[in-house]
């Protein structure tokens, strides 16, 4: 099993930070190498809200569906989702730190066929994975501490 553990502090209170990173319109203002994210269902927020993913990683164009398969609408959401073939949870967390707040990403996913995605995921898929939700993060801040509120 792969874990990638990552955060960031917002200087901006909890409610502005979970308002923006909440709004699935944002999700690729922020997460850059999604291209495209549309709805699946009348309800795009909680519990079980669905979407359609285009993305881009390692270099391949692809598409995806995310599930939010847990929802705290004051403290984060896990999403779950499938991308060659290997499913993962997507865990973001919100806690406040007086005016600012603090922004924890987990992932985790379990490389498959066993002999030989381990290694491949050693190697780079990690690497990437971290790269991408490191910059992420570093967006997410970027663009709620440039916003008006």
């Amino acid at each position: 099993m792969t874990k990638l553990d990552r955060q960031v502090v917002v200087e901006r209170p909890l409610a502005d930070v979970l308002g923006f990173a909440r709004d699935w319109r944002n999700i690729p203002r922020y997460l850059d190498y999604i291209r495209d994210i549309r709805p699946l269902a009348e309800y795009t927020e909680g519990l079980g809200a669905r979407y359609s993913l285009d993305l881009t990683f390692l270099g391949r164009r692809m598409s995806t569906q995310w599930e939010v398969v847990a929802f705290d609408e004051n403290r984060g959401w896990t999403f779950k989702g499938s991308l060659m073939g290997v499913e993962a949870l997507k865990v973001w967390r919100f806690e406040p730190l007086d005016e600012s707040t603090r922004v924890l990403f987990t992932m985790q996913y379990d490389p498959k066929p066993p002999v030989v995605a381990p290694l491949a995921d050693a190697l780079f898929i990690r690497r990437r994975w971290e790269q991408v939700y490191g910059r992420g993060l570093r967006n997410l801040k970027q663009l709620v501490e440039s916003e008006s509120h």
